[in-house]
């Protein structure tokens, strides 16, 4: 009897293993960012993403469009550029608004994958901007802590003109954990082993006024009207 419960543990145990070493997981995950003078943002992530033995059509990629920060309410405007392999062929991929998110559902749905794939995403950003009586700033959430799959390296790249201030947090959703941004030639550099299941990186900078163009006040006007209108 103690026999068979013993054998039935290390069955047990044994199966857990092999789930666990078979788990679905992202290998490495770079995030380059580019802050431009006129206030837009250009970013590129690149996604290598083990499947395993799974079969899938992709990958999705949640980014929230719509918050609330120091201003009030945040909409940020996506521009997907592309979404490309490590080979420069294009992935199909699908957009759509799911609650305050802006989603990407990339792959092919009627056909599936296996392995390790990359995914290099390129989008521009608009109204990410939080502008400030003395100083302005980017607060962005570089790697969002919404993936269900452990991240085995993460590193976030951040450039821009005239920064001054940075900081950056990880770990899961409002985390105010600090890591370490360090400088080098005018890029602020992070790396992390191992973010665990819904857990990420936020990155901030900031900016003495004047160096990140700052809508004129018939622009914030117009642009309010406009999101109006489109949430209609």
């Amino acid at each position: 009897m103690k026999y068979n419960i013993v054998f039935k543990i290390v069955i047990i145990f044994c199966l857990s293993f092999f789930q666990m070493a078979n788990a679905e997981k992202i290998e490495k995950y770079i995030v380059d960012i580019q802050i431009n003078n006129d206030a837009t943002v250009n970013i590129t992530e690149t996604i290598l993403y083990d499947f395993e033995d799974e079969m899938r059509h992709g990958i999705n990629r949640d980014m929230p469009y719509k918050y609330q920060n120091y201003n009030g309410d945040m909409e940020i405007k996506y521009t997907v550029r592309s979404v490309k392999d490590e080979q420069g062929n294009d992935y199909q991929f699908k957009q759509s608004i799911a609650g305050n998110n802006l989603n990407l559902r990339i792959g092919d749905p009627n056909s599936t994958i296996s392995g390790k794939k990359y995914y290099i995403i390129e989008y521009t950003v608009k109204r990410a901007i939080n502008y400030f009586q003395l100083q302005d700033e980017f607060y962005w959430n570089s790697i969002g802590a919404n993936w269900k799959v452990p991240i085995d390296s993460a590193t976030v790249n951040i450039k821009g003109p005239g920064i001054n201030k940075t900081a950056c947090f990880q770990g899961p959703y409002a985390s105010r954990t600090p890591c370490n941004l360090a400088a080098t030639n005018g890029t602020y550099s992070v790396s992390l082993l191992m973010l665990d299941p819904y857990e990420g990186i936020t990155v901030v900078a900031g900016f003495p006024k004047g160096i990140i163009r700052e809508p004129n006040q018939v622009e914030k006007a117009w642009d309010y009207i406009t999101r109006l209108i489109n949430s209609e």
